[in-house]
């Protein structure tokens, strides 16, 4: 199984702010929760460390980081993902572009293309609330502008967040509604992108999103504030 050695030292928390302001816990947080890195020789699964989803080859990549010990307990660790499709480089499908960093601190939702093909998760973000915060019913998902950029590094206007929260599990909750696919704005469009039976909608002049699954659209709360920010 292939391993990658990356040299860069936590720069992460800048990029991580970056998903953090992206998608919503405390910068010494996990990003799902976990309070664990994943132990080289883990499969893929809920722990931190990995992603759970998209498609490829259906092999797994073992990623060895080099990490700060002050920030992770250990100076190094091993990460997992999915191997992905061959793609141009710097692609949205093209994996050893992405911050494998980020993986050290969260699962994130993988999505995928209209191909089938896992997409980098600093071109869709899309994680969970922290667990320690019960905001786990929460959603936070994250998105370059425009669609296929990467927020790794992006300035605030090259972002865009976005929360669901139909429980109201976070402050001011719940975030969100849902509606029927026939009453979605005209300026909506299906952006080709897929997780398991979830299509990814926009509305770029409205800066809206959706996750349209058969007949329903969750239309997704824009979040510019830090929503479920917890320490």
């Amino acid at each position: 199984m292939p391993v990658q050695r990356w040299g860069r030292r936590l720069a992460v928390l800048a990029a991580l702010v970056a998903t953090l302001a992206v998608p919503g816990c405390g910068a010494d947080e996990r990003a799902d929760g976990a309070d664990t890195l994943a132990p080289a020789g883990d499969p893929p699964g809920d722990d931190a460390g990995t992603t759970d989803g998209g498609t490829g080859t259906g092999d797994t990549v073992a990623i060895e980081l080099d990490l700060d010990e002050a920030d992770t307990g250990t100076g190094s660790t091993v990460v997992r993902r999915v191997s992905g499709c061959p793609s141009e480089p710097g692609s949205p499908t093209d994996l050893d572009a992405e911050p494998a960093t980020w993986l050290a601190f969260g699962t994130y939702l993988r999505w995928t293309d209209g191909e089938g093909c896992s997409v980098r998760i600093d071109v869709i973000s899309h994680i969970q609330g922290a667990t320690h915060c019960d905001y786990q019913a929460a959603e936070y998902l994250t998105i370059g502008r425009p669609l296929g950029a990467s927020i790794d590094g992006a300035e605030p206007g090259q972002i865009a967040r976005f929360v669901w929260d139909p429980t109201g599990v976070l402050p001011g909750g719940p975030w969100g509604e849902t509606l029927p696919v026939d009453e979605l704005p005209p300026g909506a469009v299906d952006t080709g992108y897929r997780r398991d039976l979830a299509e990814l909608w926009l509305d770029g002049e409205a800066g809206a999103l959706y996750r349209v699954v058969g007949d329903r659209a969750q239309a997704w709360h824009p979040d510019d504030t830090g929503l479920g920010l917890c320490s």
